[in-house]
């Protein structure tokens, strides 16, 4: 018969299966790392309460120093894994500032680019209505295979081109479905390095679901460490 398994197993399951899914990316597997440490330092906590324990019942600590010592203990446990918790999501925030900064990073000056860019503006700067000239421009972009033109368009250069035509807070919503529309583009149209960056935010959600689990587990064993302290 199977033994019945705890639901902090459970959780660690979890934990374990959103780590082998961004284990291959050196960048989302760092994000996970504190929650990963803080697992091994509540580990050692363990320990040293059942030293405490048997240090107690050897008679090398008096009766009025066990609840002290265990209370500091559980203290440093539990900072430990809110600090983990913590660093793990400030990690994954930065990290998909990052890849969402790469993965729409103006392309490089240079002749072809210096062509896009005023080919995009002589369209703006014709339209009446500059928000749909824009997608429009993006649909045609994607259907021709021109990803300097769509890489263009959902850069900050774009951005800032939209602004200069339309109030700041329609310009970053048109923006936005510009950069919506790029993500749907073939991958194809970006370089290496960018097309790396898609995958990496492909995996995102996952990663971001390990910092949730691995923040759960944190609690749930510093509750089992010391539920019977």
């Amino acid at each position: 018969m199977e033994e019945e398994r705890s639901g902090t197993q459970e959780t660690e399951d979890l934990f374990i299966g959103y780590w082998n899914k961004v284990f291959g990316d050196t960048q989302l597997r760092e994000v996970l790392v504190p929650i990963d440490q803080a697992h091994d330092t509540l580990l050692k906590a363990k320990v040293a309460l059942r030293t405490i324990g048997e240090e107690h019942s050897a008679g090398r600590l008096a009766d009025g120093q066990v609840p002290r010592l265990k209370a500091t203990l559980r203290q440093d446990a539990e900072k430990t894994a809110a600090k983990a918790a913590q660093a793990s999501r400030a990690a994954l925030e930065q990290l998909t500032q990052q890849v969402h900064r790469e993965l729409f990073a103006t392309p490089a000056r240079g002749g072809e680019t210096a062509e896009g860019k005023q080919d995009i503006a002589l369209v703006v700067g014709g339209a009446d209505d500059a928000g749909t000239a824009v997608q429009n421009k993006m649909a045609d972009a994607i259907r021709e295979n021109d990803g300097l033109v769509v890489r263009l368009l959902a850069s900050p250069w774009g951005r800032d081109l939209l602004s200069s035509k339309m109030p700041a807070d329609t310009a970053g919503a048109v923006h936005s479905q510009l950069q919506a529309t790029a993500l749907s583009a073939p991958p194809e149209l970006f370089p290496q390095k960018q097309r790396a960056q898609l995958a990496r935010r492909a995996l995102l959600p996952e990663l971001r679901k390990g910092v949730d689990v691995g923040g759960i587990l944190l609690d749930q064993e510093t509750q089992d460490i010391f539920r019977e302290a």
